[in-house]
């Protein structure tokens, strides 16, 4: 079981899926391709994030849903092709 994550990107025709993943404990041993064999046996290839990035927690808003303007704004730099 893959923990809780969110999938950021950009609504340009250079789409890049950038996902932020908060490992819990038990999986702290997990790697970044461990976790892409796991989501290509349930996604189809073009829906596989671009690129992983493992953090510490994500940001919430004041009614407790994640905050995806601020991930947005904090890792815009990851998921921004120029």
């Amino acid at each position: 079981m893959i923990p809780p994550a969110k999938i950021i990107g950009t609504s340009t025709t250079s789409l890049i899926f950038l996902a932020l993943i908060v490992l819990r404990e038990e999986f702290k041993s997990l790697d970044k391709e461990e976790i892409l064999k796991f989501l290509a046996q349930k996604f189809a290839k073009w829906q596989l994030p671009d690129k992983i990035l493992f953090i510490d927690s994500i940001p919430k808003t004041s009614v407790g849903k994640h905050n995806k303007q601020a991930l947005r704004i904090k890792y815009k730099e990851l998921y921004t092709e120029i």
